[in-house]
């Protein structure tokens, strides 16, 4: 499934802001709730078919979503699971100046886009295995 992706507001139809109730209804089929950490207040969701992890923060609304295979994750018409992880950077490293690479792992606090690609250190012409989209302020 096609999820396009707009900064700070969500991807596709799935909006930030969102109750689990609402995510789950759009969504629809099988999903599988869990805690990411003992601490945390609500779980999240992993709808495994469509290959789509929904996070909620504190207050039970949707602040993240994260993207592995199946999903089409857009950006600008690029799928971001489909491109070498080293072009993964360039490109988003031409929209936001300050993008933070790791060697696992990259986040744009620009645009909301963060992607994890474990393999990197080894081979940086594979793609990321996750593409997150988070709201503004979630990794402050």
């Amino acid at each position: 499934m096609r999820f396009l992706i707009s900064p700070f507001v969500g991807a596709g139809k799935i909006k930030f802001g969102m109750t689990p109730d609402q995510v789950r209804l759009l969504l629809g089929g099988v999903f599988d709730s869990f805690k990411r950490a003992e601490e945390s207040v609500f779980p999240c969701d992993y709808f495994e078919n469509l290959g789509v992890f929904a996070y909620y923060n504190a207050s039970g609304v949707l602040e993240a979503i994260e993207f592995t295979e199946p999903a089409v994750p857009e950006f600008e018409e690029m799928d971001l699971l489909k491109i070498h992880f080293k072009d993964l950077i360039t490109y988003l490293s031409d929209k936001d100046k300050g993008l933070e690479v790791e060697s696992e792992s990259l986040t744009s606090h620009v645009l909301g886009i963060g992607a994890y690609a474990p393999d990197a250190d080894d081979n940086t012409s594979l793609p990321a295995e996750s593409i997150i989209v988070f709201e503004n302020g979630y990794y402050d």
